[in-house]
């Protein structure tokens, strides 16, 4: 998987996509995941954060990016996080 599926638009309180091989993650993806409170994305090869990548995510409180290849993160990247606890 080297994209975040957008089929997965109804979620549940958490979702792990840790190991996927994920190289993007399209604007707008999470723009219907409100309730969503945990995302796992550790171990993957994101390069690049856009700003407004996370819209959407407005109950999110653990977010673990860990061992990414990230070279470019703005700070829009995280616009909208404002529940977030840990990163």
């Amino acid at each position: 998987m080297n994209e975040y599926p957008r089929s997965y638009a109804s979620s549940p309180p958490g979702r792990d996509l840790s190991n996927n091989s994920l190289t993007s993650l399209p604007v707008g993806v999470f723009l219907h995941l409100s309730r969503l409170r945990i995302l796992d994305l550790r171990h993957n090869l994101l390069s690049s954060i856009a700003n407004a990548t996370f819209l959407g995510l407005a109950n999110l409180r653990t977010f673990d990016l860990s061992q990414q290849k990230l070279r470019n993160v703005t700070r829009h990247s995280f616009l909208g996080l404002r529940t977030l606890l840990n990163l």
